[in-house]
């Protein structure tokens, strides 16, 4: 009897410890974790970005180089015109639901962060032309440049030729237009430098 008791005992600690295991192992995260490699390494020519959950791209670009370590978080949208040039570096983070819309040319420096439902566009409707509906011209389209180590803050606006320096930090909501200098602070509508900064 006490040799029976043992027995199952045994058994269903094997059983119970095999179920613990088994349901430990995260299946989801390894099963879409490789579908959003594959889905980097066709839309992005790269294995080494980590892509979070309804990553959309739209076209497919023919030049982008891509650097180490990079993560673009869930909801991000990638809007990509196949004349576009996107060079992005080295452990950049793109965060919930930015936008990036590039006809012509995008860099991002080394360690660069973008906040949350930030949106970077390389070009805007032209109304230069009185005798054309504004639908019925062409876009004007300029390229975008951001150095290295620059944080973004949320829901911020890059307009075409938009060129950000290094160790630039750009508060949440600010729409950045022109040339912004290295080590600085920026924020607002219309964006104001408002300190500088010290980096080694």
């Amino acid at each position: 009897m006490i040799r029976k008791i043992i027995s199952q005992y045994k058994a269903l600690s094997i059983a119970d410890f095999t179920r613990k295991i088994i349901l430990f192992i995260p299946w989801e995260a390894i099963f879409f974790g490789i579908i959003y490699r594959i889905k980097a390494l066709i839309y992005l020519k790269s294995w080494n970005v980590r892509l979070g959950s309804n990553t959309k791209f739209i076209g497919q670009i023919n030049n982008i180089q891509l650097g180490r370590n990079c993560r673009f978080y869930p909801n991000c949208v990638f809007e990509l015109h196949e004349t576009a040039n996107i060079s992005i570096g080295n452990e950049v983070v793109l965060a919930y639901g930015c936008i990036i819309s590039i006809r012509k040319g995008l860099s991002i420096g080394d360690n660069t962060q973008i906040g949350e439902f930030s949106s970077i566009r390389d070009s805007t409707h032209s109304y230069s032309d009185p005798d054309k509906s504004i639908k019925q011209q062409d876009d004007f389209v300029k390229e975008i440049s951001i150095g290295k180590n620059v944080w973004i803050g949320r829901n911020c606006l890059l307009l075409p030729g938009s060129v950000i320096g290094d160790n630039v930090i750009i508060g949440a909501n600010t729409v950045v237009k022109g040339n912004l200098e290295d080590n600085s602070m920026y924020v607002g509508n219309p964006i104001v430098k408002i300190k500088d900064l010290k980096f080694n």
